[in-house]
């Protein structure tokens, strides 16, 4: 009676854990790649502007991608406010575990059987961070690429008054979207490459350091 009881436990306990880690890496790239589709959708109907021949027509296109865009900026706000920290630890932790784990695979005396006791740790540890990273890039790319769908369209066949709005529009683009920490990192494919660099200059200086005391 006591086992069944343990492992019925044991196993609601491991599947809450699961989910719960599953449910919260997934978020921010489901949330990105919902903004990347609604920025493409602003892109298309943009390309419709000043090709209808109907003033109103082109007004309520403007005004729709207008509203749009204002929401996604506030998202992406939204977003960064909530993950920023989430990945500035994440950035951290994979650097300094990997570190840690490459020090002491090499120390052992069968480095074959360490590193394939290690390898799946630390490639769920950069797989977390590549998530991040990888759909950070993506979403800048997109917003990015927002600028010029602004543009590429038949706007000289409007009135002025939609041309000041799509200068507004266009200045609005121009402020980079991007998940950052504090200022102190953002999700991208650079820093993706530098948290690899970092792992193994941390572990050099580590042993180093081991070395000389």
């Amino acid at each position: 009676m006591l086992f069944p009881t343990a492992f019925s436990i044991d196993f609601v306990a491991a599947t809450y854990c699961a989910v719960t880690h599953s449910t919260y890496d997934t978020i921010f790239p489901v949330c990105a790649g919902a903004i990347c589709g609604h920025i493409a959708s602003i892109s298309a109907k943009m390309e419709k502007l000043g090709t209808t021949g109907n003033k109103k027509k082109d007004k309520e296109i403007l005004t729709e991608c207008y509203r749009l865009h204002v929401a996604l900026l506030r998202i992406s706000e939204h977003i960064n406010n909530t993950f920023g920290f989430v990945f500035l630890i994440q950035s951290i932790y994979t650097v300094l575990h990997a570190c840690v784990i490459i020090y002491q695979v090499m120390k052992v005396s069968d480095i074959t059987l360490a590193v394939l006791n290690t390898a799946p740790i630390l490639a769920s540890s950069y797989a977390q961070f590549l998530l991040f990273c990888y759909y950070g890039e993506l979403l800048t790319d997109y917003f990015e690429r927002l600028r010029f769908g602004f543009y590429n369209n038949c706007w000289y066949q409007c009135d002025m008054e939609m041309k000041k709005t799509l200068v507004i529009m266009t200045l609005a683009a121009n402020r980079t979207v991007r998940l950052e920490a504090y200022g102190i990192t953002f999700a991208g494919h650079k820093t993706y490459v530098s948290g690899l660099q970092d792992s193994i200059s941390y572990y050099l200086i580590l042993k180093t350091v081991t070395t000389d005391t």
